[in-house]
């Protein structure tokens, strides 16, 4: 399951060229969800586990693309606030058997090196 949080734009282009590099003309088995769910929200985190299992859905990863869009409200800083973030994490890996992987980009004025 892939939480398309900055929406979807892009993300066709993102899948073509996915499919070319592998070498595939379908996408494998993945369901896009294109909003964000706001992890410091038990009620949206209740609703994810909700849809996928309404959906008969056992996905082995879910991706939150970006944390950040899915953190609002929330300061990164803060060991509570992060510690929220990450129990919310924690209930959909237990509820789906997943596992969760969050992007989270540098800033855009940041080198890398």
């Amino acid at each position: 399951a892939y939480v398309a949080a900055e929406g979807l734009h892009g993300l066709r282009k993102r899948t073509r060229a996915w499919k070319l590099a592998k070498g595939v003309e379908q996408l494998p088995n993945i369901r896009f969800i294109p909003q964000p769910v706001q992890l410091l929200q038990p009620r949206e985190v209740d609703r994810l586990v909700e849809t996928l299992s309404a959906h008969e859905l056992t996905p082995g990863l879910i991706i939150f693309d970006t944390f950040a869009r899915c953190f609002l409200g929330g300061d990164e800083n803060s060991a509570a606030t992060m510690g929220e973030a990450v129990e919310s994490v924690r209930k959909i890996q237990v509820a789906t058997g997943a596992a969760v992987l969050l992007v989270h980009h540098t800033r855009k004025g940041d080198s890398v090196e």
